[in-house]
């Protein structure tokens, strides 16, 4: 029998919403258990609750305390979060366009001189990544990814270089992916629940997988 999972820490974010935690650190275990949550919640269809939004390590949901209240939310939650991981399915692959250096990327020669390497090994290991995308938000267009090769991973400048957000940053191992222009990438930064107001569906979904 499988045995199930520990349970998350529940805190009130607001009178509508709750942050169901599951881990204090970013780590792919807990950004597992979010996705399965918000899987389930979305297929369960619980009154009261209008939207969930993913993050790497906890799950906010938003709720209508005219139809739940935070006690009863919370014991449904409880129960679903603890139920086993589902299976792994097969995810779907995206091949998204990169540009490295130059005005596209003006921190690779700083990434090469930190590492002791260079450029062009900073680009090799960064394409050969299999990175998967572990949440959305809070810019549209941009999908936070898991699945960094650690020996690339760093801490943010203590400046940043130029105030443009285009600029892509090998971030403490948990990259980013720009819209590219000319690339026609639509991301949602929430998924609606029933009875919200629904948009397109996005193109690219939570745990998709990226080169």
């Amino acid at each position: 029998m499988t045995a199930t999972l520990p349970p998350p820490r529940l805190l009130p974010s607001g009178d509508s919403a709750v942050t169901v935690e599951f881990s204090r650190t970013i780590d792919d275990t807990a950004n597992q258990r979010v996705l399965a949550l918000d899987k389930v919640l979305a297929a369960a269809a619980i009154d009261g609750i209008t939207e969930s939004v993913p993050t790497y390590r906890s799950l906010l949901v938003h709720y209508d305390p005219g139809k739940i209240g935070f006690d009863a939310l919370g014991e449904k939650l409880l129960a679903l979060a603890t139920q086993p991981l589902p299976p792994a399915t097969t995810a779907r692959r995206w091949r998204i366009p990169v540009a490295y250096g130059g005005e596209h990327g003006i921190d690779l020669e700083d990434v090469a001189k930190a590492l002791n390497t260079t450029p062009d090994d900073i680009v090799a290991r960064h394409v050969a990544g299999d990175y998967k995308v572990a949440m959305i938000g809070f810019t549209p267009g941009w999908s936070y990814l898991s699945g960094l090769d650690k020996s690339l991973h760093m801490s943010r400048r203590r400046e940043s270089a130029v105030a443009d957000p285009r600029r892509h940053d090998l971030d403490r191992g948990h990259p980013g992916r720009n819209p590219v222009p000319g690339c026609p990438e639509r991301l949602a930064s929430a998924r609606p629940h029933a009875g919200a107001d629904v948009s397109a569906p996005p193109e690219s979904d939570l745990s998709d997988r990226t080169r």
